[in-house]
């Protein structure tokens, strides 16, 4: 609004016939300190919109990246397990999982005679709520997805759970299925494995200012008006959302992560430290300000000055023809032209 009102001021100054060179001048000086101000406003919006969309595409690179690492991980475990039974189960898994921080639980689920899935061993982090709410889950499954692994010999993504931790709360987790090899007769085997979403993401924005408290990230699994993230990094995710969920008025950058056959929003808000600090926005704001209105008053002092040495030039001109009209030359040259 203000680079506008100087620019009307200038073109109507520069429209005229005669150009007031002074105020024209002061005019000029404004509109270069607006412009100033308004291009360094702009500079820094532009970069802290680069900044946050940098932030989230490398949060959703890094948890896309930390899940595969980990999958990598299971993976070669369960191929090369050929030995593995009920009785040796949780001490062959238990660098995998306690050596870990994302996989939180396995478990080793056979199908018997009957097709049934039967948890016959596990091993977690969490304890025994945690193996139970997992065993009650994986022993309701239709016994054909269960085993869909087995035919591709690679883990396949089954489903997002919340399960208990020991401090009482729940916490979302990836569930994964992997084919393991038969057993003695020859009765297919798969082990049911747990990722959980917070240290994924804890890990994934570690490179990032979200590390630090200046940005926040929220990951929704729903992503219909009113849905709550299933993790956010900052603790009161509930307060914004992606489009159409809770606040829209707020500036964040948005992010489609798809695990398996899922799809999440991944969402990435400034905090309050975001960007280029208050501070130095204000000081340098200020500076530019102060630098334009001390040009300002300088070209107005000098366009006063200027103004007083013309009043004073035309002052003793003045002086001069009323001291000439008065002279004796003058005053004998009238009366020679009345004779």
């Amino acid at each position: 609004m203000l680079f506008r009102s100087v620019g009307a001021v200038v073109v109507s100054f520069t429209r005229r016939r005669r150009i007031d060179g002074p105020v024209l001048g002061t005019a000029s000086m404004l509109t270069a300190t607006a412009v100033s101000v308004l291009f360094t406003i702009a500079f820094w919006d532009q970069r802290d919109e680069s900044l946050l969309r940098l932030t989230n595409e490398t949060v959703s690179v890094g948890l896309l990246q930390g899940i595969t690492d980990d999958l990598n991980v299971v993976n070669t475990k369960a191929t090369s397990a050929t030995d593995l039974t009920a009785d040796n189960f949780a001490t062959s898994l238990q660098v995998t999982v306690l050596g870990n921080d994302s996989v939180r639980g396995v478990q080793l689920v056979e199908f018997g005679t009957t097709g049934t899935p039967t948890v016959t061993a596990e091993l977690s982090e969490f304890g025994t709520e945690f193996d139970n709410a997992l065993t009650t889950w994986v022993e309701r499954q239709d016994p054909a997805l269960l085993q869909s692994s087995v035919a591709f010999g690679v883990s396949e993504y089954l489903a997002l759970l919340d399960l208990p931790t020991l401090d009482g709360s729940t916490e979302p987790n990836l569930v994964y299925v992997v084919p393991l090899f038969p057993d003695a007769t020859n009765a297919p085997r798969v082990m049911v494995f747990t990722l959980g979403l917070p240290p994924l993401l804890e890990g994934a924005i570690t490179p990032t200012i979200a590390a630090q408290g200046n940005a926040t990230v929220d990951i929704y699994g729903d992503v219909t008006p009113g849905a709550v993230p299933l993790w956010s990094n900052n603790g009161d995710g509930d307060v914004v959302g992606p489009d159409g969920l809770v606040d829209q008025t707020a500036a964040l950058d948005i992010t489609s992560v798809t695990i398996g056959t899922s799809e999440y929003v991944l969402t990435t808000r400034p905090g309050i430290d975001f960007g280029t600090p208050v501070r130095y926005r204000r000081l340098i704001l200020g500076l530019e300000g102060v630098g334009g209105l001390l040009v300002v008053a300088l070209l107005l002092i000098g366009a006063d000055q200027a103004a007083q040495r013309e009043r004073e030039r035309r002052r003793r001109e003045a002086l001069l023809a009323a001291a000439l009209q008065g002279s004796p030359d003058r005053k004998s040259t009238r009366l020679n032209s009345s004779h």
